[in-house]
């Protein structure tokens, strides 16, 4: 049963992470368009993943790593794609470099 629910978390997390990728590759649009379909890779993809690769696993230490890669990618993906965001956004002049927002 263990198996069938890690089976699961974690096709359901690779299907989330392939559609968002193949989404982002195929989507016609600009730089800002494409960064809308990464935020899902990062914060339904990977839990998903990690936490059948967790249920699957059972010890302690390889849960801990895996968790805190989870949650790494989890805090630091949508500040990522902001940053990226507004670097292109300066970039093109649509605000200014100085503005602290």
């Amino acid at each position: 049963m263990t198996h069938a629910i890690a089976l699961a978390l974690v096709t359901a997390g690779c299907v989330v992470i392939a559609a968002s990728t193949l989404g982002a590759a195929t989507v016609r649009g600009d730089l800002f368009v494409r960064l809308h379909f990464l935020t899902p890779v990062t914060t339904i993809g990977v839990p998903l993943l990690s936490v059948g690769l967790c249920v699957e696993s059972g010890n302690g230490w390889i849960i801990a790593e895996v968790l805190l890669i989870m949650a790494m990618l989890f805090v630091a993906g949508p500040m990522l794609e902001a940053a990226t965001a507004r670097a292109a956004a300066q970039r093109r002049g649509l605000i200014d470099s100085e503005q602290p927002e």
